[in-house]
């Protein structure tokens, strides 16, 4: 429907007839202009009445009110779990055969009065996808939080929520799903009854150990309904048994905890065996073994944090450096430092230094000769003259020193060798840093990692950048502190600015490589089931990046196996996606065309074994869920019942909305054809007639 209404009054449109009225009657009748043919006159009259009037009717200010309605169906989600362990179980069979089409028949049932979507989730968010019970956790946070973020705006009317209520990451679901106040139908997925399983339940360990020490292990060993069988925990690195215990499952309900002290003698990655006796009829024994892999370095780095002034940034950035067990730190002001103090520090960060009063001037420059790595904070109290003649990694100039906020932008080159994807978008995310505004210049080793965003605008003036060659690294800003805040508000922890500045000491902390080649894993421990990224970079003589070569990559396994792989250039650099590769450790040789130098390394890939430490189903979790979400709980053998009830909950209704759109007469093409219509047809009469 559509109504019309005027700028002007209406009452103005019988004024705009009777002034066409007289304009045509004028020309046609008082001054008849030699027509002999009275119904050619009247034509022409008429003619003459609608064109002048369409004119006078547009002035008017004439507008079309459009009103059209909309029905908006409810949406409804139905949610599967997709993790191992909605599959270990004694119905396992079933739900790989009949899970999906059951859940699609589901979903057809509904989709005429509803909007279905389809989620799995487990580790990962699908959307629309098939199950294949692969997923090695399940985090209840993630896909509650994607139907927040996705439907919480539409008209979500219900949630089918398909689960054994396991969860191995993340929270709770309740707290969550009563925040989108729509009534969650579970499906109770597993078996609720406890199956007869002997297993490692957890091993606790420390992840980085020191050479020549002995490093604590406890391993809790389960077991159900093998009562005063004979059983044997084993622990193992490289075929070498350094553990071994026999015990009796002297229990139905059995639960031990073992506690091992086991050698770290050689450096780098090792990789432990946990082993159980496998018993007869188990439910799994894919759990009676656990892998686990421990770094062992030669000793903790020292790094000192030298401060202007007192500053929330220093506690926050020592906080930060101590969260890794590489590194030991610890904060002074500049006047209590000394020559012979920096020399007992592998690398130093200096905050505010050297001030604009040539404040810790001598400290800075003895840092810089001595080529002591050092990571340089800079803000508008930076004495940036003093600084610009002390270094060349990089200049700054501004004719007044001012500041300025900017968050972090990103740099497409260079982001993918320091950060990883998730974390380089919620850098981009965090607060605004306070910065000293002005022209940022680099010599040709440095590497701009992140851009200075200010306001909607990124710029190409550096707000991370990275020296290797000389060991040096500068953040334009001050406001470190917020961004751990935020980090911790955002992720209910700070790994993100954690491995922000554990990477920057691990940037110019490592010995100057001059290599014009450089490669290296996004990460050194992967998770199973995770895939694997290489970056690579090559420069000319003149440190500029640059991708005219093509890049091979060779990778093996513990058993000399061998997989041969090719990077992907990017815009300067280069990237290769290896996908998932089976646990273990594994070595790498990368060759370029036109290098002489080949890249060698290795990096690990870690179990994930946490969807397989419970397999007794929680339905005591769903039926909670379910009521406390006017929901309701069914068992498997029900799934067709719930669309009977989500057609009777009378909550759950389609919405109707008007959608009004305005629009002015006057914008109509047709409009002006008409008019030009109507001129031409009366032009060309009285052409024809000759009375023009």
């Amino acid at each position: 429907m559509f109504n019309l209404s005027t700028e002007y009054s209406i009452w103005f449109l019988p004024l705009c007839l009777a002034l066409a009225a007289v304009i045509s009657w004028f020309l046609y009748f008082k001054n008849p202009l030699n027509i002999e043919n009275k119904w050619i006159k009247r034509s022409l009259n008429a003619l003459r009445f609608l064109s002048v009037f369409v004119l006078l009717f547009l002035l008017l200010g004439i507008i079309f009110k459009n009103i059209n309605k909309q029905i908006k169906k409810p949406v409804v989600i139905i949610a599967a779990d997709n993790s191992e362990s909605i599959i270990t179980n004694k119905y396992g069979n079933e739900y790989k055969a009949n899970l999906q089409n059951k859940l699609n028949e589901l979903a057809n049932k509904l989709k005429d009065d509803y909007d279905v979507k389809k989620i799995n989730f487990g580790s990962i968010i699908q959307n629309d996808s098939a199950l294949n019970f692969k997923q090695k956790q399940t985090n209840f946070d993630a896909v509650l939080n994607e139907i927040e973020n996705n439907y919480s705006n539409q008209n979500l009317g219900a949630v089918i929520f398909a689960t054994d209520g396991i969860f191995t990451k993340g929270n709770g679901p309740i707290d969550l799903a009563k925040k989108l106040k729509v009534p969650f139908y579970t499906i109770a997925l597993g078996d609720s009854n406890q199956q007869r399983d002997a297993l490692i339940k957890n091993v606790r360990y420390n992840q980085i150990v020191f050479a020549g020490n002995e490093f604590e292990t406890e391993i809790d060993v389960a077991a159900f309904d093998f009562l005063n069988q004979q059983s044997e925990i084993q622990i193992s690195k490289n075929g070498q048994v350094y553990f071994s215990e026999k015990f009796t499952l002297n229990e139905t309900s059995f639960f031990k905890t073992f506690k091992v002290k086991l050698p770290a003698n050689n450096e780098g990655s090792q990789h432990f065996i946990v082993k159980i006796t496998k018993q007869k009829n188990e439910i799994s024994y894919v759990n009676n073994q656990y892998d686990f892999f421990v770094d062992v370095i030669k000793s903790k780095q020292k790094i000192l944090i030298v401060g202007l002034s007192p500053h929330p940034d220093l506690s926050a950035i020592k906080q930060a450096i101590n969260q890794n067990l590489n590194y030991e730190s610890n904060i002074v002001l500049f006047n209590d430092v000394t020559n012979d103090l920096i020399k007992k520090y592998d690398v130093v960060i200096a905050h505010q230094l050297p001030g604009n009063r040539s404040e810790a001037l001598p400290i800075v420059k003895y840092i810089i000769e001595s080529k002591t790595p050092c990571f340089f904070v800079l803000t508008n109290r930076t004495g940036f003259s003093q600084l610009n003649q002390l270094q060349n990694s990089l200049q700054f100039t501004a004719p007044q020193i001012s500041s300025t906020s900017a968050t972090a932008g990103f740099n497409s080159s260079n982001n993918a060798i320091f950060f990883d994807e998730t974390s380089a978008k919620q850098i981009t995310e965090f607060p605004p840093l306070q910065i000293a505004y002005g022209k940022y210049s680099l010599n040709a080793q440095s590497q701009i990692v992140l851009k200075q965003q200010i306001g909607y605008i990124l710029t190409d003036e550096p707000l991370l950048s990275i020296d290797n060659a000389n060991n040096l690294a500068f953040l334009a800003g001050e406001g470190f502190w917020k961004w751990r805040l935020f980090d911790f508000e955002k992720n209910n922890q700070q790994q993100i600015t954690n491995d922000f500045i554990a990477k920057i000491i691990q940037s110019i902390a490592l010995k100057a490589d001059k290599s014009l080649f450089k490669v290296k894993p996004s990460k050194q421990k992967f998770d199973e089931g995770e895939n694997i990224i290489f970056n690579a970079q090559i420069f000319n003589q003149s440190f500029e990046a640059q991708n005219n070569d093509d890049i091979d990559l060779i990778i093996k396994n513990a058993q000399g196996k061998q997989f041969n792989y090719n990077f992907s250039k990017t815009e300067k650099a280069y990237t290769a996606n290896l996908g998932q590769l089976p646990i273990g450790n594994y070595s790498y040789v990368a060759k370029a065309t036109n290098q002489k130098e080949n890249k060698t390394g290795n990096f690990i890939v870690q179990a994930l074994q946490a969807e397989l430490t419970q397999t007794r189903a929680d339905f005591q979790l769903l039926n909670t869920l379910s009521a406390e979400t006017n929901g309701k709980f069914y068992n498997y053998a029900d799934l067709n019942k719930i669309s009977d009830n989500i057609v009777a909950n009378e909550n759950i209704q389609a919405i109707s909305y008007k959608n009004t759109k305005l629009d002015e007469f006057i914008n109509n093409k047709w409009i002006f054809f008409l008019i030009l219509l109507l001129f031409s047809t009366e032009w060309f009469i009285r052409k024809w007639n000759g009375s023009i």
